[in-house]
């Protein structure tokens, strides 16, 4: 087996995801990348392994499919050796909630939070036992803040939010790090797939995913339980978290109301 450190990737088939595989192939580490798109995921390892050197394992997995997280979950959890877990796979849904297909806000939630949960629980018993390991969970902005109109994202990112949290205090004296990473308007695919048809954002708010991977993973360094990694999204939330609810609302629901 390689002394590489390996690290795996859900998610990894584009966007953030993506970008974290390829930053941590920068930094040595061996992967495991999952998604559902398989040609992605193997056109990126064929560039990661020709590029930096490193294995990497393909996995297919479905997070919204409760079957198909158990199985990788599985797999996670009988590796010889797992130093960084990145949880980057979820969608959001643009709407009226009473608009929503309730089997597409079943799915969400159970990728964006349940299947989450699920492979940190699987990947932790090893790390703890070796005293050493890393787990980044993706929430967003819309988990610290309610966001109208992105209801089961938003509900679902709270608790990304507050299970990172968590399990950052019990494992925090046991040489496990857990961190939330909540990015700000980052240009991927999710606004598509979200069906998020125009939402405005001023352009000092924008960050690339290759920026926002870069500041977290420094974070990550740092040993930070929480990385906000746009500094302008970064000082609005610690200004905004005092207002009322109300004024919060009314913020976070321009450019995404649907009737």
């Amino acid at each position: 087996m390689s002394d590489k450190p390996i690290a795996v990737v859900t998610g990894a088939s584009s966007g953030i995801g993506e970008c974290y595989a390829i930053q941590l192939a920068k930094r040595g580490y061996d992967l495991v990348i999952a998604a559902r798109r398989v040609d992605r995921l193997e056109k990126l390892a064929r560039d990661l392994r020709d590029q930096h050197g490193i294995a990497v394992e393909v996995m297919v997995a479905d997070l919204s499919d409760a079957e198909s997280t158990r199985e990788f979950a599985k797999h996670l959890s009988e590796r010889d050796r797992i130093d960084c877990l990145i949880n980057s796979a979820g969608f959001g849904s643009n709407g009226a909630y009473d608009k929503l297909d309730p089997s597409r806000i079943e799915q969400e939630l159970y990728v964006d939070l349940v299947a989450l949960a699920l492979l940190n629980r699987a990947v932790l018993p090893d790390m703890l036992a070796r005293g050493k390991g890393d787990i980044v969970n993706i929430a967003s902005l819309g988990g610290l803040n309610p966001t109208p109109f992105f209801v089961p994202y938003s509900a679902a990112k709270a608790g990304v939010v507050a299970f990172s949290q968590a399990l950052y205090g019990e494992v925090r004296d046991r040489g496990v790090h857990v961190q939330v990473m909540c990015p700000g308007p980052v240009p991927t695919e999710f606004n598509e797939v979200s069906g998020v048809e125009d939402m405005p954002t001023p352009d000092f708010m924008l960050q690339s995913a290759e920026d926002c991977v870069a500041i977290a993973l420094r974070h990550l360094d740092q040993k930070k339980p929480v990385s906000i990694p746009q500094k302008y999204c970064r000082w609005i939330f610690n200004s905004i978290k005092f207002l009322p609810l109300a004024v919060r609302l009314a913020m976070f629901e321009k450019g995404l109301r649907k009737e």
